[in-house]
């Protein structure tokens, strides 16, 4: 009885601390502002319906939070980490029918730094590839 009643409050435990660590994806719109304009300032405003060689081009800008675990700040800023996003430009060029005749993505890491909390998000320039 001792037994299982331990491995339950050990359970209970660590559940809670887990929880207060902060599971799941952490999006900040501060960051995310941040680094839309700085992919505004490298590839100029997203735009749609851009003609381009006879048909049309789309660009689009999506920041998606890759910090998964932890997210709770306190504990990041203790283990001196950062929020970190996926930044991904997708050009999509379209034919005059209207299908798809090119796709080209270029990502890049995007760091939102806990310390000092004035700093702003920013590209990590040295991260981008490109498909």
């Amino acid at each position: 009885m001792k037994r299982s009643v331990m491995i339950w409050i050990i359970v209970v435990v660590l559940f809670i601390g887990v929880n207060w660590m902060g599971i799941g994806s952490y999006y900040s719109g501060a960051a995310g502002n941040a680094l839309v304009e700085e992919l505004e300032e490298i590839y100029g405003d997203a735009y749609t319906g851009k003609t381009v060689d006879g048909g049309t081009q789309d660009m689009t800008f999506v920041i998606e939070p890759a910090t998964f675990f932890p997210t709770n700040e306190s504990v990041l800023r203790m283990l001196g980490w950062d929020y970190h996003y996926t930044c991904t430009v997708t050009f999509t060029t379209y034919a005059p029918d209207g299908s798809v005749t090119q796709v080209r993505t270029i990502t890049y890491d995007g760091i939102d730094p806990v310390e000092p909390n004035d700093a702003r998000a920013y590209l990590d320039l040295d991260s981008k590839q490109e498909s």
